[in-house]
């Protein structure tokens, strides 16, 4: 669970994201409570700009000298690199990738090299910025822009691309803040005439996805049965979403428990006083089993479940404050809780 009084609040904690600070609030209170924290948070941050501000300058794109010798470094090591791969090439000494002919090979590897000289530039550049840099804090917060911003205005542009391909010679090595030379400036305008080109194109063709989209299935609405149809009672979906969950009820968890090795397990849930609770030990041994077959990969750190367990209990904890149970209490009132539970299968 996030500690958000000790997080910064930036787009990630204050956005519309699941999990933020909204939407907790939301889940936790009522909205009308919700909406007042936001409009308090407006006048807090609202009255901070007026007497501080928020303004960039030149100054907010120069890094120290350390930082310039290691990009200096770091597209040096990038030509050789890359000049070994064209050596290979020549020499006819590269071996095919999977799925690929020699040349498309050969171009992933060049394309892999160039742009992760520009991302390790970029991520030196931004660290010699201080925490106090309007520019480095409005990519931190999430407010405008991009780290990949920052690398090329202080570090270098990278290479240029044409139609999803490279273009020869397109490597541009200088940063904005530097100033780029005529061939440099004749490749980066070539990948920016295209690039506006697409933004135009898809600006229209995205919005009439969207309206078409709308106009099909603005009469789709979850009928008494539980199924999906539209206006004419056609079957959209036999359970809303496929889960039947509410979208504003999902979170993302992590459960921790399947990872927990025997040991661990007999030291948090057993000792002298607890020897009568072995079939609980027993369970949660079972329970880690299941956990380990539903999630074979082991990635459990997002597991979207509709309830926030972890935050269930922890305002149990603060809003009873119960300090007197014995083991045995907790462990028969934990199974008299799952007796009550009512599990509603699919019907499919």
């Amino acid at each position: 669970m996030v500690d958000y009084y000790r997080e910064s609040y930036v787009k990630r904690t204050l956005g519309t994201s699941a999990g933020s600070l909204l939407h907790i609030a939301f889940m936790e209170c009522v909205h009308h409570i919700t909406g007042r924290l936001y409009y308090h948070i407006q006048l807090v941050v609202n009255n901070c700009l007026m007497l501080e501000g928020h303004s960039i300058g030149i100054a907010d794109t120069i890094a120290d000298q350390q930082a310039y010798d290691t990009i200096r470094s770091t597209i040096g090591k990038a030509k050789l690199e890359v000049n070994k791969v064209i050596e290979r090439a020549h020499r006819d000494s590269l071996d095919p990738s999977s799925g690929n002919s020699l040349r498309q090979t050969f171009e992933n590897m060049v394309i892999g090299l160039l742009n992760s000289a520009r991302d390790n530039t970029g991520s030196s550049a931004q660290r010699s910025l201080s925490d106090f840099n309007q520019f480095k804090a409005m990519v931190v917060s999430g407010a405008k822009g991009l780290s990949i911003n920052i690398s090329q205005v202080i570090a270098c542009v990278g290479q240029q691309n044409v139609e999803g391909k490279r273009i020869p010679f397109g490597f541009v090595e200088n940063s904005y803040l530097q100033g780029l030379t005529t061939v440099e400036f004749y490749f980066h305008v070539m990948g920016g005439r295209e690039s506006l080109i697409d933004t135009a194109v898809k600006t229209a063709e995205t919005g009439y996805i969207q309206r078409r989209l709308i106009k099909a299935m603005k009469s789709v609405m979850v009928k008494y049965d539980g199924t999906a149809r539209n206006q004419i009672e056609q079957l959209i979906q036999f359970t809303y979403g496929e889960d039947g969950l509410a979208g504003e009820n999902v979170e993302f968890q992590s459960i921790i428990s399947k990872f927990l090795t025997d040991d661990v397990i007999r030291d948090l849930y057993t000792n002298e006083s607890l020897q009568l609770l072995d079939d609980e030990w027993k369970q949660l041994n079972n329970d880690r089993l299941n956990l380990r077959q539903i999630f074979p990969t082991g990635d459990t750190s997002k597991i979207v479940l509709p309830c926030n367990l972890e935050r269930l209990i922890y305002n149990a904890k603060k809003n009873f404050s119960i300090s007197n149970l014995s083991p045995m209490q907790v462990t028969q009132g934990l199974q008299k809780l799952t007796q009550r539970l009512i599990i509603v299968k699919g019907k499919f």
